[in-house]
């Protein structure tokens, strides 16, 4: 597809060029009036009398594109300058441009490549009318040197009209000209730009008819060039595209990350692929955008195109390296900025690193807020260099950055509510210093050890190796538990709590009890378990032992190793873990008192029963 229609520009190219060559060559300016109030191309501008004075002789120029309006309307004398217009106005019948009429009279002709433009009837005080025609031709030589299209302006001036070609004057057409025309001097001046635009015309193409023809073939020739490198490219691709595939297991293996696949190579050879094809694209256009602008500015028709394509390029790009080089003085300062947040950051890293490490000691501020306090001084100087930088980015002040940065303001802020809260909370918690990492800690009814702490959230993981995050906020509106605080200086006491009826003596049950502490592992010998009656309920005593351990992460172990010793001290001592519970008559039941407490001679009572007489004789009667 992008074969046929890279030939299909070359066609048009190649039968463009000789049908424009033919067409100026052949072509005759077209001639059309309109009034001078409605023609775009009447550009009035004052001419000083000082600057006319001068002129020796009158000047001929031509219009730029052969279309000159009727200035009939004209007032003679009035300051103005006669530009060409490039098309008469649709649906607008053109009028026949009016033509010198002179009664008798004999012009002097001038003559431009041995062809007469129009005649010169006037003389002035210092040159004939020949003398003018003379200079006249003489001015225009020059000019058909190089093929242009300039405009011919035509300037009123105290009735006289003069015609200039960019700032070099051709003519002066005064009121005697106009008189002996049996004109207006606005209709001799015009009808003398047109002969003069015309005559230009093809004088510069005959003269330059060689260097035409060699502009021609250098376009064929960048033409071929043009196909052929084209060709070369689609050649080449292919050739690339499949070294690519042979080579994709070498060049492109498989991206893992341990033994998970991240990126396939198939996918990496995809991706290589679009690349190439980009590449390839963007190379091709690269070629035909210099072509382009190459092959247009070898005619002088259509170098006005080859000038705007390239400054479709020239104008970003200058405009690029303007804003680059008056940008460099605030690319200085924000280097400075940079240099210095850097070396300020590592000053301060290397302080808190001191206090972290025990090398520098400060009444009050404890080891542990180190590292948080380094991270909280760290984001408050990069805030503030950034805040220091922002006015030196290009675009800052602009008010679509501005916008923009005010968008987001808005955003973060309403999006960022409980985000905030969750900061300012593990701020909060740092400087309480509740718990530490490793701790176990009891967060509302979460159990576990501390694995992680944040400014947003605190990582804790429970007994049943399950990870449970908790945002700082919540943490700082709930109670906080620390098991480790004390173990680690006092111990902790972990306590558990059995009921033993009336009939067993409390030493025997406190003796057992310490027997079972004592054989439990990870609890300290100092200080020493001890025994708690906690409540002396209805049928049964309540015994509460307490030991001491300094590895509370150890809790769930501990306590079921001790209930195990606490079974096994209780059976050793003949003691039943029971609660004995009571309905019977007082009478012929055992006393529920320890046996020391008993009389030596206490015996068991019995049942006591007693006969109603005059009950039993009313029954058997």
């Amino acid at each position: 597809m992008t074969t046929r229609w890279l030939t299909a520009v070359l066609l048009l190219i190649l039968a463009a060029c000789p049908a424009v060559l033919a067409q100026t060559v052949t072509a005759s300016p077209v001639i059309a009036t309109e009034s001078a109030t409605q023609s775009p191309a009447l550009i009035v501008s004052p001419v000083p009398t000082a600057s006319l004075l001068p002129l020796a002789s009158p000047v001929a120029t031509a219009s730029a594109t052969g279309i000159i309006n009727s200035v009939t309307q004209l007032i003679p004398g009035a300051s103005a300058s006669v530009a060409a217009t490039p098309e008469p106005v649709p649906d607008q019948e053109p009028t026949p441009l009016a033509t010198p009429d002179p009664d008798n009279v004999l012009g002097a002709k001038v003559i431009l490549q041995k062809k007469a433009l129009f005649e010169i009837y006037g003389s002035t005080s210092v040159y004939s009318a020949k003398e003018r025609a003379e200079i006249i031709s003489q001015r225009l030589i020059p000019l058909l040197k190089t093929i242009d299209d300039q405009a011919i302006d035509v300037v009123y001036q105290n009735r006289i009209a003069v015609l200039k070609r960019k700032q070099h004057t051709l003519m002066t057409v005064t009121d005697n000209d106009a008189q002996l025309a049996q004109l207006s001097l606005p209709q001799l001046a015009e009808f003398y730009a047109q002969s003069l635009r015309g005559g230009l015309r093809k004088g510069q193409i005959q003269h330059n008819m060689g260097s035409l023809i060699l502009y021609a073939v250098l376009a064929i020739l960048l033409t071929l060039m043009l196909v052929g490198i084209l060709m070369l490219i689609w050649r080449l691709y292919p050739w690339f595209f499949g070294h690519v595939d042979q080579l994709r297991k070498q060049l492109l293996p498989d991206i893992r990350l341990k033994q998970v696949v991240i990126v396939s190579s198939e996918k990496l050879t995809e991706s290589v692929h679009f690349v190439l094809n980009l590449l390839r694209n963007l190379l091709v256009l690269v070629v035909l955008y210099v072509y382009l602008p190459l092959v247009l500015s070898l005619f002088p028709w259509t170098r006005d195109y080859s000038h705007t394509l390239l400054t479709y390029i020239t104008s970003p790009l200058g405009k690029a390296v303007k804003s680059l080089v008056s940008y460099i003085p605030s690319l200085f300062i924000i280097a400075l900025i940079v240099v210095a947040t850097y070396y300020l950051l590592k000053l301060v890293k290397l302080v808190f690193s001191a206090f972290d490490q025990g090398l520098l000691t400060y009444q009050g501020f404890e080891r542990s807020w180190a590292k948080p306090t380094y991270a909280i001084v760290r984001f408050l100087i990069i805030a503030f260099a950034a805040v220091v930088v922002f006015p030196y980015l290009p675009g800052s002040g602009s008010p679509a950055f501005q916008s923009v940065s005010l968008f987001l303001g808005v955003l973060f802020s309403l999006g960022s509510s409980s985000a905030i809260a969750n900061m300012v909370s593990g701020v909060v918690l740092t400087y309480m210093s509740p718990f530490q990492i490793g701790d176990r800690v009891k967060i509302a009814d979460t159990v576990g050890d501390v694995i992680e702490k944040s400014l947003l959230v605190t990582r804790i993981r429970t007994p049943k190796n399950v990870r449970i995050t908790v945002p700082n906020s919540m943490i700082l509106n709930s109670h906080i538990v620390n098991y480790s605080t004390s173990a680690k200086s006092e111990g902790l006491i972990l306590h558990t709590t059995i009921t033993i009826g009336y009939d067993v003596p409390w030493p025997q049950v406190h003796q057992a009890l310490l027997m079972a502490a004592e054989r439990t592992g990870d609890t300290l010998k100092e200080p020493k378990p001890f025994v708690l009656q906690t409540s002396l309920d209805d049928f049964y005593v309540a015994y509460e032992l307490n030991v001491y351990t300094d590895v509370p992460n150890r809790m769930a172990r501990i306590y079921s190793e001790l209930h195990q010793h606490l079974q096994d001290a209780c059976n050793e001592a003949g003691i039943e873990i029971m609660s004995s519970h009571y309905s019977a008559v007082r009478d012929g039941n055992q006393n529920t008192q320890p046996a020391s407490y008993l009389p030596a001679n206490y015996k068991v009572p019995g049942f006591r029963v007693e006969a109603n007489e005059s009950k039993e004789s009313e029954s058997s009667d």
